[in-house]
């Protein structure tokens, strides 16, 4: 018998099992990330700059899923425009034919670059980039495309070929003919194109990757200098475009500069449906498509289909008539003015940068001897784990979703929905104060959108203003304080977290893994409880009725709340995935077993555990995070 299709039954009766379908039969390396840092959450709803997991809590998304959420979660503009054109029915993707959206996006796109002319359609970032580099070859005649250090322009082979990440690029060999040049140094630029081989420039105005911003003037000369050489200036504006940096592009910042081509995606595609777009010049297009021989010389089978452009008209008519992009640059001065202001108050504040809502915070070595012993720690063990270290509790302690701004970088990148501001303020403060009560009266609220005094009482909401209170408090929590975390060990990572790190240890980083106020959960107190064996809640349920309340400072102290004994960190195969051990052991005070930057970091291991979990002799063991069940 046929049953007829329900997506909404579906997700009903196998919604759970989203984890172990991912590890099974998608990139099994994924979830075993999300749970080793403690991310594996489970979301349920989203709705513009919030989403909500299946405990009904509120997050305030400061990711916007890379950059994809610029209007945030189901803007009802969108949302009605893909359901008009889904009951229009019309006849897409015929290929033989010419329909209308795709036009009438290209022209609204083309308003905001009166110097470019035409537009090709794909489907992603990545795609864009592609065009664009098939059409500066071809262009030019020539085979060299110059890309900047630290740059990220996509994974497909010809984007992956001017990716400045060795990381990205390393067993991918051979990759097209292009050379990397510093971001800002004209002096390489030019040594470059002299050598006549160069098609093209292709260049975020401000990375992603770091929130590296091109130096003042950079830009302008770059472009007259590929002019002399009769080379391309590419704009990759995936990430920066569409009013992210408080322009509607971010190489608009800078007067005078008029790329060649420029690729947009991303934001463009109201979150729904994967679209991506590559403005150019009219006499690029005209060499590229030069005869109708040449008519599908370069195409995507899906692109200009009827629901991206639907999606695409809609995000344009939003942004115009809501102002998404003077709040962007309204919100982003705001924030980032209240950040750079904690410079000075903190020592491992060592910068902000950016513009509108893509702001970079990065940590710096600290004065103070102190702090610069336990920093010098944490760069042996893994460059870019303080920046780690507080982008994990944002999430646990806060329920803000942000993260770093690359592989090995103590940079926290900040890229929320534009439209973060417009009721962000208020939600955010009344979380506070119903988690941390009278704490939360003598402390500003979380980080968000904080509106004035007024709004509390029922009176009419003011302006927003964001607040910057939890990068505050954990920046505290890992410098001027005692930093200590309410911890709630679950699986491979806590033991390990506990024991300190190694720089011989292999990826996956040990990062702590700071919980919510609460029990220990997951199998680790409880041999006899295996977490494939039960339902994930009910190992917690079990867990957390017998293990030991934990509070954890980040930067080598345990401590407990209550009596009984100590914790002692007992030699580890560091080289190994199981990491250290964590003993329970009655009355002893915690003294280092290991050599180097691990033991190093362990050296105040010290702490209470109650007397029943004492008596029952209970260990703490790190399991490895391809063991421990993915829920």
């Amino acid at each position: 018998m046929t049953t007829e299709f329900d997506l909404g039954r579906l997700l009903a009766e196998r919604g759970a099992e989203r984890y172990e379908l991912h590890g099974k039969y998608l990139n099994h390396q994924l979830p075993r990330m999300l749970h080793t840092i403690g991310f594996d959450k489970v979301y349920e709803r989203g709705e513009g700059a919030y989403f909500w997991d299946a405990d009904g809590n509120d997050y305030l998304d400061m990711l916007a899923g890379f950059g994809v959420m610029g209007l945030g979660r189901h803007h009802p503009v969108v949302r009605k425009a893909l359901h008009d054109v889904l009951d229009a029915q019309l006849a897409d993707l015929t290929r033989f034919d010419c329909q209308p959206l795709p036009g009438l996006l290209a022209e609204k796109l083309l308003a905001h670059s009166p110097h470019l002319d035409r537009v090709f359609f794909g489907n992603s970032g990545t795609e864009a980039v592609e065009t664009a580099l098939k059409f500066a070859r071809y262009a030019t005649g020539k085979p060299r495309v110059l890309y900047c250090d630290h740059a990220f322009h996509g994974l497909t082979t010809g984007s992956l070929s001017v990716n400045g990440e060795s990381g990205f690029r390393d067993g991918f060999a051979p990759l097209l003919p292009d050379t990397a040049v510093p971001l800002g140094d004209l002096e390489a630029l030019a040594r470059e194109l002299k050598k006549g081989d160069v098609a093209a420039l292709v260049v975020e105005p401000i990375q992603g990757k770091g929130v590296h911003e091109a130096p003042p003037g950079y830009l302008r000369a770059a472009q007259e200098l590929l002019r002399t050489h009769k080379a391309l200036l590419i704009a990759d504006e995936v990430q920066t475009g569409l009013g992210r940096t408080g322009d509607f592009y971010a190489y608009q910042h800078e007067d005078g500069v008029e790329p060649d081509l420029v690729c947009v995606a991303k934001a463009l595609s109201g979150g729904y449906v994967p679209v991506g777009a590559t403005l150019g010049k009219d006499w690029i297009f005209k060499k590229v498509y030069s005869s109708m021989d040449r008519v599908l010389v370069h195409s995507a089978s899906f692109g200009s289909n009827a629901q991206a452009m639907a999606a695409g008209l809609a995000v344009l008519s939003v942004m115009e008539n809501e102002q998404i992009v003077a709040n962007a640059r309204v919100t982003g001065d705001l924030l980032r003015s209240r950040l750079t202001a904690l410079i000075d108050k903190y020592e491992l504040l060592a910068d902000v940068r950016g513009r509108g809502l893509m702001i970079g915070i990065e940590f710096g070595r600290p004065k103070s001897l102190k702090l610069r012993s336990r920093w010098t720690m944490l760069q042996a063990a893994r460059k870019g784990l303080f920046a780690q270290m507080v982008v994990v509790p944002l999430l646990q302690r806060h329920r803000i979703l942000t993260q770093v701004s690359g592989d090995h970088l103590e940079v926290i990148k900040l890229i929320p929905p534009l439209v973060v501001g417009e009721k962000g303020g208020g939600p955010v403060r009344r979380r506070l104060h119903r988690r941390h009560g009278r704490r939360a009266q003598r402390q500003r609220p979380d980080v968000g959108l904080q509106q004035d005094p007024g709004e509390a009482g029922g009176g009419q909401p003011v302006a927003a203003r964001p607040d910057v209170l939890p990068l505050r408090q954990e920046i505290c929590r890992r410098g001027k304080t005692r930093a200590q975390w309410r911890y709630e060990p679950s699986g491979s990572l806590h033991g390990a977290a506990l024991g300190g790190s190694s720089a011989s240890r292999p990826a996956p980083p040990r990062l702590p893994h700071p919980g919510g106020r609460g029990r220990c959960r997951g199998a680790v107190a409880r041999p006899s409880l295996p977490a494939g064996d039960r339902s994930a809640p009910a190992v917690a349920a079990d867990a957390a009725r017998a293990g030991p309340h934990l509070r954890y400072d980040g930067l080598g102290t345990a401590r407990r709340d209550g009596r009984g004994a100590g914790l002692r960190r007992a030699r580890g195969r560091h080289g190994s995935d199981r990491g250290g051990r964590l003993d329970v052991l009655p009355g002893r005070r915690a003294r280092p077993r290991d050599a180097g930057p691990a033991g190093a970091g362990a050296a105040r291991l010290a702490g209470r555990h109650r007397a029943g979990a004492s008596r029952r002799g209970m260990a703490l063991r790190p399991q490895g995070a391809a063991q421990a069940a993915p829920r």
